[in-house]
């Protein structure tokens, strides 16, 4: 009965991890490919402004999936809410960091990169975030 019972719970620890880490491998991911593929099209590839992006892309990703993440294991229904606010949570986390960034960047950070980055690493979070959120909800409970 003991090993049944820890199935589960076995289970959820991989779907947290595997949620929670989404975004920072998307982020990243979306970096290295970026650092590849910038300069074989003979593109500056503004590092700083990159960095920048993709450090608010990952905390916002993270405080996206978090309810998501606490609330594994607790029903499908529930798990498509959370969907639903981790999805708010992005598009207002990423333009709020996107004024934080512009109104506090230093003078030789340039701003329009900076906007350019988000804007790309917000959509490669939508579309993992949004692939892992159903990942997970496929394989909770109903």
């Amino acid at each position: 009965m003991t090993d049944q019972a820890e199935v589960p719970a076995i289970r959820n620890s991989w779907l947290r991890l595997g949620l929670a880490i989404t975004p920072l491998v998307a982020t990243g991911a979306a970096m290295v490919l970026a650092m590849v593929i910038m300069p074989l099209l003979h593109r500056p590839l503004y590092m700083r402004e990159m960095l920048a992006a993709g450090l608010v892309s990952v905390v916002v990703g993270l405080l996206a999936v978090l309810p998501m993440v606490v609330l594994i294991g607790r029903g499908a229904i529930l798990l498509l809410r959370c969907a639903v606010v981790a999805n708010m949570t992005r598009l207002v986390g990423v333009a709020l960091g996107a004024i934080i960034v512009i109104a506090m960047a230093p003078a030789h950070l340039h701003k329009t990169v900076v906007l350019l980055w988000l804007a790309a690493f917000y959509f490669v979070l939508l579309i993992a975030e949004s692939v892992a959120s159903s990942w997970v909800i496929k394989h909770s409970k109903v």
